[in-house]
C-alpha cells in the first residue's frame, strides 16, 4: 500500500535491489555504468550450434557461434568440445551487415574440423551430411561411439586416425568412397560393413574392397595374421600404428603401398612364402628390427628391398618328419632350399632299406 521505487543498488554481478518509499525521494536518480564485457566461455552448448559466453563483470550473457561454416561445410569448432555432441544439420548465422540471423544448411564435415577434440566421447551425425573430409575426427582419443548415417557417401583419408577408444563402427551401403588409413591406430575397433555395400567388405576387422583384393584399413586384428591369398594390394597406411600385430605372413607378393605397416611397434616377424619379391613403397615399414623370413634362394633379392628396414633376413624354417613303418623316427628343422645330410637308416628284420621318399608311393 505504499508507493515507492525498486532501486538497483550497485552494478554488475554484485547488484541488488532495495525498496525505497516515495516519501524518501523528491526526485529520481538514474545511473548507468558503461563497460566492455569480459566474456568467458561457460562451456554450455545451446542447440548444438552455439556456445554461451558470460561477462565476469556484470553477468551479461550472449551466444557465440559454435562452428565455423564455409559453403555448407563445418570447417572447425570455435571452442573445445566434450561429452556427447550432435552435429547440427543447420545453424543460425548472424550477419553483421544486416543484423539478422540466416539459416545455413550443413552438408559436409570439413577437413580436420573436429580433430584433437580429445574430450569428445560420442558423436551423432545427422542424415543431412553426405561427406566426412580428411582427418575430420583425427586424434579424438576418447571418442568411443559414432554413427554413420545412410546419407554418407564419402569418408576421407585418415578420418578416424588416432581414435584409440573407438570400439565399433558400422559402414552403410551408401558409403562408396573411403580414403587411405581411415582407421589408423584404432586398435580396439570392430569394423562392420553392410553386405549390400557395392564397394567395400570387412573380415576380421580388416576393411577390404568388395572382392578383397585390396586392404584399405584395419581395426582390431589378430596378433598372428595371414594375409588372404586374394589380396594383391595393401593400401597406404593400411596397418599403420597397429599395435596388435606380432607377425604377418604373405603366401603371395602383393604390392605394398607407402606407410602400409608404418610404426607397428610389436611386429617382430614377417614371412614371405613366395620366391617373388614384392613392390614396396616409401616407408612401407618402419625400422622395427623385425626378422624377415623368406625362401632360401630369395634372401639376397629381399635384402636389396628391405635393407633400410631390417638386416635380419633368414630362410623360412621347415620341419621334415622321417616316417618308417608308420612311425616318426626323426624330425629335422631345416631351411627351404638347404640340403639334409646324415639321414637315419632304419632297420627291420627281413627287409632291406632302399631309401627315403617324399610320399608313400615310393617315387621321386
Amino acid at each position: 500500500g505504499v508507493d515507492g521505487f525498486l532501486v538497483h543498488y550497485g552494478w554488475g554481478a554484485g547488484a541488488t535491489q532495495v525498496w525505497v518509499p516515495e516519501s524518501w525521494f523528491g526526485f529520481q536518480i538514474r545511473m548507468s555504468v558503461e563497460h566492455s564485457h569480459t566474456l568467458v566461455d561457460s562451456g554450455r552448448i545451446v542447440n548444438n550450434t552455439h556456445r554461451q559466453l558470460n561477462c565476469t563483470d556484470c553477468g551479461y550473457s550472449t551466444l557465440d557461434q559454435l562452428y565455423n561454416i564455409t559453403d555448407s561445410t563445418i570447417t572447425s569448432s570455435r571452442f573445445p568440445l566434450f561429452g556427447n555432441i550432435i552435429v547440427p544439420s543447420s545453424i543460425e548465422i548472424y550477419s553483421q551487415n544486416t543484423a539478422n540471423f540466416s539459416t545455413q544448411a550443413i552438408t559436409n564435415i570439413g577437413q580436420s574440423s573436429f580433430s584433437d577434440q580429445r574430450d569428445l566421447t560420442e558423436i551423432t551425425i545427422p542424415s543431412t551430411i553426405t561427406t566426412i573430409e580428411t582427418n575430420a575426427f583425427a586424434a579424438c582419443s576418447n571418442l568411443s561411439s559414432i554413427n554413420i548415417p545412410a546419407s554418407i557417401t564419402t569418408i576421407g583419408d585418415g578420418v578416424f586416425t588416432g581414435c584409440t577408444n573407438l570400439s565399433n563402427i558400422n559402414i552403410p551401403s551408401t558409403v562408396i568412397n573411403i580414403g587411405a588409413g581411415v582407421f589408423s591406430g584404432c586398435n580396439d575397433l570392430k569394423i562392420n560393413v553392410s553386405a549390400s555395400n557395392p564397394n567395400y567388405s570387412a573380415e576380421g576387422n580388416i576393411l577390404y574392397n568388395k572382392d578383397k583384393t585390396k586392404i584399405i584399413s584395419t581395426g582390431k586384428t589378430v596378433s598372428d595374421l595371414n594375409i588372404l591369398d586374394s589380396v594383391t594390394e595393401i593400401g597406404e597406411y593400411a596397418f599403420a600404428e597397429n599395435s596388435n600385430l606380432v607377425s604377418v605372413r604373405f603366401s603371395n607378393t602383393p604390392t605394398i603401398a607407402a606407410y602400409a605397416f608404418y610404426h607397428c611397434p610389436n611386429m617382430n616377424s614377417i614371412y614371405f612364402d613366395s620366391y617373388d619379391v614384392p613392390k614396396v613403397g616409401e616407408n612401407s615399414f618402419s625400422s622395427n628390427n623385425f626378422i624377415l623370413y623368406t625362401r632360401y634362394n630369395a634372401q639376397s633379392a629381399y635384402q636389396n628391398i628391405f635393407s633400410s628396414y631390417t638386416n635380419n633376413i633368414v630362410s623360412i624354417p621347415l620341419q621334415v618328419k622321417f616316417i618308417s613303418d608308420g612311425q616318426v623316427i626323426e624330425t629335422k628343422t631345416v631351411y627351404n632350399g638347404s640340403t639334409i645330410s646324415n639321414l637315419t637308416i632304419p632297420t627291420k628284420t627281413g627287409y632291406e632299406f632302399n631309401g627315403w621318399y617324399p610320399d608313400d608311393t615310393y617315387s621321386g
